[in-house]
């Protein structure tokens, strides 16, 4: 199937680029599919940090397909694979779609001494954060 296709040209991607001899953790932005074939291609350590949704602009028939494949990476002991999401929408999309609870942090913030952390407006209804697919 397309999967196992695209999986084996990876493996040949990588292979050429002797990327297993550089380095001894791996940390995969995403998109999900991709740092699910790459951690089957090389088993070392994984941090995984999403900024945005497990699936944008993945055909319908596939979604199942890498939910299924993420799930499965995220009960990975060893080596550890480690998930980390950016916002509270993500955390309750990959637990809702994936029932997967995940922690969130946004790294940028440590490095302008700021975190995300909304007040409630002043009719003390909760605000909302807005994010962005692309």
């Amino acid at each position: 199937d397309k999967w196992d296709a695209s999986l084996k040209n990876l493996s040949n991607i990588v292979a050429e680029t002797n990327l297993k001899a550089q380095g001894d953790i791996v940390v995969c932005g995403g998109p999900a599919w991709f740092c699910v074939m790459l951690r089957a291609l090389w088993d070392v350590p994984m941090l995984l940090y999403f900024a945005w949704p497990i699936v944008p602009l993945i055909p319908d028939r596939f979604k199942n397909q890498v939910f299924t494949q993420v799930k499965l990476l995220a009960k990975v002991s060893d080596p550890p694979a480690i998930f980390v999401v950016a916002n509270w929408i993500l955390a309750a999309q990959f637990a809702l779609q994936i029932q997967m609870p995940v922690p969130v942090q946004r790294p940028h913030g440590i490095y302008v001494n700021h975190t995300y952390s909304p007040v409630p407006s002043h009719d003390g209804l909760q605000r909302v954060m807005i994010t962005r697919v692309g």
